[in-house]
């Protein structure tokens, strides 16, 4: 009898602790997609079914894709009182759809104060209790697969740069062993060789094509090429590539192309 009541608590113990993990999760340290969000007008509108707007948090930072651009910035947890700092983007241009819900995306971040994790589900409020944003718990991206858009690329003089408004620079890195993808005029092509958290990139090739607008788009590709070839650490940090040289300066950072 004993020896059945004891195997019956251990049950109702790991019920309750399975439970627990099934209904319980944490804010930082996973990558969360908007599913829904209000608009201005107090209404909920479900997020486009092909585009990503995304968020990590970690350590007091938050960043990821609002659907067009990526972006980061600050915010503060006391609770599950959340207040987020100004905000940073990328300043592409995409289709009216997507802009309209970037809108709705950067608005509703103001308006959160307060924040659940229930499982793989995120829930913001405002002040007064009703619901801003939902979102769900998404797998990290792969490297190999997946089609990335260049947010920052190294100059080569000594900074990090963002990319002219209008322009936009993207990377496949293929099965094969190939990186290909658009320079932001021309169409490039170059071999790649990756082993756990080290990458090298070699000579690229590209087409002859001659952009004259926007102003510097050519030097702009020239410089993005060229820092390529200075790669040798990358890191995946859910929706975002960073590639770094080998003193860990920045060589090209991407995100995930909506």
């Amino acid at each position: 009898m004993r020896f059945l009541v004891h195997v019956t608590l251990m049950f109702v113990l790991g019920a309750l602790a399975l439970t627990a993990c099934a209904t319980s999760g944490s804010l930082e340290g996973t990558l969360w997609q908007m599913t829904a969000y209000r608009n201005i007008d107090g209404e909920m509108i479900e997020s486009l079914p092909d585009v990503k707007t995304t968020a990590q948090f970690e350590d007091g930072s938050v960043g990821g894709n609002s659907g067009c651009n990526g972006y980061n910035g600050s915010y503060q947890i006391d609770g599950k009182k959340i207040s987020f700092g100004p905000m940073m983007s990328t300043l592409m241009a995409c289709p009216p759809p997507m802009m309209e819900q970037e809108t709705g995306y950067m608005a509703a971040l103001d308006m959160v104060d307060a924040f659940k994790v229930n499982g793989e589900t995120l829930t913001m409020f405002d002040a007064d209790g009703e619901v801003v944003m939902e979102s769900v718990a998404v797998e990290p991206a792969a490297l190999v697969g997946t089609h990335w858009s260049l947010t920052s690329y190294n100059n080569g003089k000594g900074g990090m740069q963002s990319l002219i408004i209008g322009t936009e620079i993207t990377a496949d890195f293929n099965e094969d062993g190939t990186m290909t993808g658009s320079a932001g005029c021309n169409d490039y092509s170059a071999p790649y060789e990756v082993s756990e958290d080290r990458i090298s990139i070699g000579m690229v090739i590209r087409t002859e094509m001659a952009c004259m607008d926007p102003e510097g788009v050519m030097e702009q590709e020239t410089q993005h090429l060229a820092s390529l070839q200075n790669a040798v650490i990358y890191t995946i940090r859910d929706d975002r590539l960073e590639i770094r040289d080998e003193n860990g300066s920045g060589v090209a950072y991407y995100v995930v192309m909506p």
